[in-house]
């Protein structure tokens, strides 16, 4: 895959020929997605909005739980929004990197859900504390 960076500071990944629409699956081989699953499964280049990076899951390590804490990662010297997501057997991974891709997009279009959960919490919990 190819990132370049373009003047009004969007980062475009795209992958030449002939790895285009092509993706390993260890065990199965190279498969070619646009014949899989049609024209609509694939672009030819995209935006890159977020970084997920997959780590197995340790039981030892705490992680964040709530989804307030924000990371960046950096790609040609330009911050992109990321996620370092912890997994374990048995996992669907597709579900749980779309489900981050999803709740990205719901972030960028103003509706933090974690921010809005932590929020009404915090409002419940004063009431309670005023009663």
């Amino acid at each position: 895959m190819t990132v370049k960076l373009y003047p009004g500071g969007d980062l475009l990944g795209y992958c030449e020929r002939p790895l285009r629409h092509h993706m390993e699956l260890r065990g199965l081989g190279i498969v070619n997605v646009h014949d899989l699953f049609g024209l609509a499964s694939v672009r030819d280049r995209k935006p890159i909005d977020l970084v997920v990076e997959l780590e197995k899951w340790d039981e030892a390590r705490a992680y964040d739980r709530l989804g307030l804490d924000e990371s960046v990662y950096s790609i040609l010297e330009t911050p992109c929004p990321y996620i370092k997501m912890p997994v374990a057997l048995g996992r669907n991974l597709s579900i749980l990197v779309e489900i981050a891709a999803r709740n990205h997009l719901l972030k960028m279009q103003g509706h933090h859900s974690a921010r809005e959960f932590a929020r009404r919490l915090e409002e419940q919990l004063e009431e309670e504390r005023s009663s």
